[in-house]
């Protein structure tokens, strides 16, 4: 399939200001933990329940921050690769650093 150059960039352009305005959360901990990351991977908001400071005495909080991450991220990465196909066509794999 080929895309005109300038079609493309315009499309990508719009990918952009889309993923800026995506908002998606992740949980980890059982709920102890909540981030919310926008399209452009920025976490946009934190919330500490109040299981958080059981599991920052057990020593599991930063494993509950991490799964809260990377819940939203991953989320975020599979809503873009959605936009992408939608958009230009183009069913992309896993991209290291972009998908």
């Amino acid at each position: 399939m080929f895309i005109p150059t300038g079609k493309l960039l315009e499309q990508l352009q719009e990918l952009v200001e889309e993923a800026r305005q995506l908002v998606v959360s992740g949980e980890g901990g059982g709920g102890a933990v909540r981030l919310t990351v926008d399209g452009l991977l920025q976490v946009r908001e934190v919330f500490l329940g109040e299981r958080a400071a059981l599991l920052l005495a057990r020593g599991e909080l930063a494993g509950a921050v991490r799964e809260a991450f990377n819940g939203a991220t991953g989320e975020v990465r599979r809503h873009l690769r959605e936009k992408v196909a939608q958009k230009t066509g183009l069913s992309l794999p896993h991209l290291p650093g972009l998908f």
